[in-house]
Formats: structure tokens, sequence, C-alpha cells
């Protein structure tokens, strides 16, 4: 699939155990996720740009990941990256709040979103959430 010339792909685990959380709070985080990596290779130019979304399940936790080939995150903004208010963005067009009320609703999950640049290039966040007990509260 191609969006706005950039080639998604997507390698989802249809087989995800269940995880505790809003759906749609956990929508607006891979929204914001992917509109991210949009934005970084939109305001670039380059061939082939490209966004890989992938889930799966390793170890009792579900995992999301979503990398792009935009340029490198600069190590002065990947340090704090999760901070409110940070954005690279000009004054008015953001507000970067995005990524640090992602981290806060991953972290009341009991899960982590990290964030790190991938070694070919460009952007790699992975959030780590644990598989919902079966038990009841209170077994």
């Amino acid at each position: 699939m191609s969006i706005h010339g950039i080639k998604v792909t997507l390698n989802l685990d249809d087989s995800l155990p269940v995880i505790r959380g809003h759906s749609t709070q956990m929508e607006q985080v891979i929204i914001d996720l992917i509109s991210n990596s949009m934005n970084a290779l939109k305001a670039h130019s380059r061939e082939n740009k490209m966004i890989s979304i992938c889930t799966k399940s390793v170890y009792g936790n579900c995992i999301l990941e979503v990398l792009d080939n935009s340029p490198d995150i600069s190590p002065k903004y990947l340090e704090q990256i999760f901070d409110p208010f940070l954005t690279t963005k000009i004054t008015g067009e953001s507000m970067g709040l995005g990524l640090s009320i992602a981290r806060n609703f991953i972290n009341c999950l009991g899960g982590i979103i990290t964030a790190e640049n991938r070694k070919e290039g460009g952007a790699y966040f992975t959030i780590y959430i644990p598989v919902a007990s079966s038990k009841k509260e209170g077994e």
C-alpha cells in the first residue's frame, strides 16, 4: 500500500493475545507514531520512502514496531523525544505532546515505549505491552 508516495508495509500477527487498555487510546498512539513518520518523510526529498508496522507476541508482551527510513532523529532530540512540548516543527504546527501522551498511556498499561535510530537510517519505535492476565482481579 502507498500513501502520499510512502510505501506502507504491514506485518501484523492476527493471533495476538488480549492487552488491557482502551482501544481508542491505543489507536491514538499508533496514529501518532505513523503521523510522525509520515511528517518526517514528507519533510525530506528521498526516493523509496517507507514505513513498516509490525506486531508480534514475545515472552508475555505484545509488541508493536513502527519504523521508517526518514533521516535519523538527532541525538539532541532522541534523549528527550518523550518529553512534553518537545517539537521540531515550526511554532504553531504542533504542541509537542503526542509522544509524551503516548508514553504516559503505555506506562499506565505497565508497558514501555522506546525510540532509536535504525542502523540503515530512520526512526524505530517499539512498544512493549504486557498481555492481560486471564485471572480476574482478586483471584
